[in-house]
């Protein structure tokens, strides 16, 4: 079930779609998963944009929940319990544009790194960040803990844990300070980088979340 609406946070509407696909697009510039994910010829800027409108059109719809802040700055992609697999008919459905944004060339190498990620989920029920960029001209602001606050305290009130993967070594950190631990992690495939798998236990309900950083962007496909 989404969480209740916080102030300054809101459940991101198709209209706001558009700004957001830019927010991640500036986000994950450097993020190392993408950078190794995306293409590398001259279609590469175009399949970005491409790749961020899939995971909000396509993989996102319709079990993900989008949030944002209020001026369109941030976004977090969270996939409740037993949504997070992509199933068949969901991966049929955004192939075209899957292949678009890797390039026919890296898609067998891409398609194993996903699958050994994958393999790696929880196995009890848990609530999947895919996805949390914040503006780069905003970073450092907030929105990234503002996002990530209410759906943790879901998490305790529910005690049901959350998971994540990163491939930004500066992320390890941040995410620490929100109660995730290092649980495994992997070479993907292919010259391709190190991801970080994090699981977050559920606190006891009215324990405080600490750690602030100055700056996140996260995803895992």
């Amino acid at each position: 079930m989404p969480f209740t609406p916080h102030h300054g946070i809101q459940a991101a509407k198709p209209a706001d779609y558009p700004q957001l696909i830019e927010v991640l697009i500036k986000a994950f510039d450097a993020d190392p998963h993408i950078a190794w994910l995306i293409r590398r010829d001259e279609k590469r800027a175009i399949a970005y944009r491409q790749f961020f409108t899939m995971m909000l059109n396509g993989l996102a719809q319709p079990h993900g929940e989008i949030y944002t802040t209020d001026s369109l700055n941030s976004v977090a992609l969270w996939y409740p319990p037993g949504r997070g697999k992509i199933g068949f008919l969901k991966q049929a459905k955004v192939a075209p544009a899957f292949i678009g944004a890797v390039g026919w060339n890296s898609l067998f190498s891409r398609m194993v790194g996903i699958e050994k990620m994958e393999y790696h989920h929880p196995r009890e029920p848990h609530y999947y960040l895919q996805l949390l960029g914040v503006d780069p001209a905003h970073q450092g602001t907030g929105g990234g803990r503002a996002l990530l606050k209410p759906m943790l305290h879901q998490c305790d009130a529910l005690q049901t844990c959350a998971y994540l993967e990163t491939a930004n070594p500066n992320n390890v950190g941040y995410y620490e300070g929100f109660g995730f631990q290092v649980v495994h992690s992997m070479q993907m495939p292919d010259k391709g980088p190190k991801l970080w798998m994090m699981k977050r236990p559920p606190r006891p309900v009215g324990s405080a979340l600490s750690g602030v950083a100055t700056s996140c962007a996260s995803m895992a496909v």
